[in-house]
Order: structure tokens, then C-alpha cells, then sequence
């Protein structure tokens, strides 16, 4: 077989295509999946050098559900970022109302504190956590051409992935009163 444009083809030929992979559709995303270093106690994860000034550890929530933050890794994949150790979503300083909505999200899922501050027209969220930035990587890639929404979105359940893409339109669309383009 060869590859050739859709606009090449011609009466007779023959097609082949590839076939959605087998997918575990797995919904549930255990932090233990991400980062070997994590101990856990219960339905919580601890890193064994993570503690505060005060010896206080933190813990995070151990297991967390794809359908809660759906809409934030549609945001992600459309205005975030990663370094080692902190995941960044850069969005315009008329966004505030998202920046609250994506620190709440993060928060009552993973157990992860976040922020945001403005300067001129850049509103900033960032989260300091080396486990975010793994999960994040693993799930949607990293850098903004490396992207992508995870096979189990992509070829699961149609309510989740309808979330993450109106995430990501929200945060690289346009809508023209019927109608909603991505890039």
C-alpha cells in the first residue's frame, strides 16, 4: 500500500484503513499510575519527602475522575503548560471567572492548591505540583504542537470528550451564533 491524498483517489482503487485501537476506557486515573515515588494511605497519596515548614505532610486525593475534569484538560490542551514542577494555564486577563473555575476544579479533585495573578493582559494560573505536571503530560502531551486528547477521551464515552472540546474551543474557538471552529 501507499499513501495518497483523498483527492487522488480514484474509482477502483482500493482502501485501506486503520482501525480504532483497543482501548481500556479506564475513567477512574489512579496518581500512583503516574508518579512510583507516591505512597499511599486510604484513598490518599503522599510523596515521602513532601512536607511543609511545620513536618506536615501533604497528602492528595488518590484517585480522581476523568469526567470531573473534563473541561479542564480541554483547557489544558488549548492554554496550558508544564515545567518540572508546575503546570501553567495562560489565558487573557478577561478570564477570571475560568481562572476560579479551573483552581476550584483542581482543587476538589486532586487536593491541589492554585493561584492566579494578572499583568496587563495576561492572566496566569499556575499550580506547583510535580504530580500535576506528570499527570497532564501523560494524558494530553506536552508543548503546544505535541498535544493531544487521550485515546480514552477520544474514543470513549461522547459526554466526556463533548466537555473537553468545549473546553478547548472555549479556549482556541471561535463561535459564529450557530456554529464553533477550532485550531
Amino acid at each position: 500500500p501507499e499513501w495518497i491524498q483523498a483527492k487522488d483517489v480514484c474509482a477502483g482503487d482500493i482502501i485501506i484503513r486503520n482501525t480504532v485501537p483497543s482501548i481500556e476506557m479506564k475513567y477512574i486515573l489512579d496518581m500512583k499510575d503516574y508518579d512510583n515515588r507516591l505512597m499511599d494511605i486510604n484513598d490518599k497519596v503522599y510523596y515521602n519527602t513532601g512536607s511543609n515548614s511545620k513536618s506536615e505532610r501533604k497528602e492528595y486525593k488518590r484517585f480522581v475522575d476523568l469526567r470531573k475534569i473534563s473541561e479542564v484538560i480541554g483547557w489544558y490542551i488549548s492554554k496550558g503548560c508544564s515545567s518540572i514542577n508546575k503546570i501553567y494555564f495562560l489565558l487573557h486577563r478577561k478570564k477570571e471567572e475560568v481562572a476560579k473555575y479551573i483552581i476550584k476544579t483542581i482543587g476538589e479533585n486532586f487536593g491541589i492548591d492554585g493561584y492566579y495573578h494578572i499583568n496587563g493582559n495576561r492572566l496566569t494560573v499556575r499550580f506547583d505540583s510535580v504530580l500535576l505536571c506528570k499527570i497532564f503530560e501523560k494524558l494530553c502531551g506536552k508543548g503546544a504542537y505535541n498535544k493531544m486528547i487521550p485515546n480514552n477521551i477520544l474514543f470513549g464515552d461522547k459526554s466526556i470528550l463533548k466537555d473537553v472540546l468545549n473546553g478547548y474551543s472555549k479556549g482556541n474557538g471561535h463561535f459564529n451564533g450557530k456554529h464553533t471552529s477550532i485550531s
